[in-house]
């Protein structure tokens, strides 16, 4: 048995993380991942340039797109800190 298994999403969807909170942490990580799927797809959905930074509608998406990553790594750097080794 290993201690960690985890590889990312996509063909290898149904791995999990494998720790004493295995199930936990593989939950979190999930749903960043969603998470960041939906406001990534948010933003691909605007119709405008993304590029033309003088959009009106731009500082409005560009602030929520953004306010959506930094709670994802907020999120993300918790689980991190969570996940301790066992002391072999």
């Amino acid at each position: 048995m290993s201690l960690k298994r985890w590889s990312g999403f996509g063909a290898h969807a149904n791995e999990h993380v494998v720790w004493v909170q295995g199930k936990a942490l593989t939950a979190g990580v999930r749903q960043v991942h969603v998470d960041f799927v939906a406001a990534f797809a948010a933003v691909q959905k605007v119709e405008y340039d993304l590029t033309d930074c003088a959009e009106s509608r731009w500082a409005g998406d560009h602030g929520r797109f953004q306010t959506a990553l930094r709670d994802l790594e907020r999120r993300l750097s918790h689980l991190v800190v969570v996940v301790r080794l066992p002391k072999i």
